[in-house]
């Protein structure tokens, strides 16, 4: 299901009439995409969706001032940490993750790049938020 089609779920729980696009000119349209991109992140945020997990092995930023020995960039596609690896403690900054590892893995959930690929029950979760 595509970001119209999530659009037309929410307004059909309300009871409102279906939208072409997202773009259309009409107030359910413009509503729907104001929201949208908002709404898929926070739904993301609340729970981890195996249909947004990525993994990926950082890229160094530099390092820290102080309290930790390197600093890693976060992917820019970043929702929330599921896990990193090797296991340790760390601490996410602004767009920055620091560690005392000298190497990172990080598992985490993704902002989808096509929400075609999400799972039926968060596309129907994203409808309902957005309703």
């Amino acid at each position: 299901m595509d970001k119209t089609g999530i659009a037309n779920l929410a307004l059909s729980n309300l009871g409102e009439a279906r939208i072409q696009s997202l773009t259309d000119d009409n107030t359910r349209a413009r509503a729907c995409n104001a929201r949208i991109n908002s709404v898929v992140t926070t739904i993301l945020r609340m729970h981890v969706w195996n249909s947004a997990l990525e993994r990926k092995q950082l890229t160094s930023a530099g390092t820290p001032v102080f309290g930790w020995n390197y600093m890693y960039q976060l992917p820019t596609d970043y929702i929330k940490v599921v896990e990193v690896n090797p296991v340790s403690k760390y601490q996410v900054e602004q767009k920055n993750i620091l560690s005392n590892e000298s190497t990172l893995y990080l598992l985490y959930v993704a902002e989808p790049l096509d929400v075609q690929n999400l799972d039926p029950l968060l596309a129907e979760a994203i409808s309902m938020k957005l309703a």
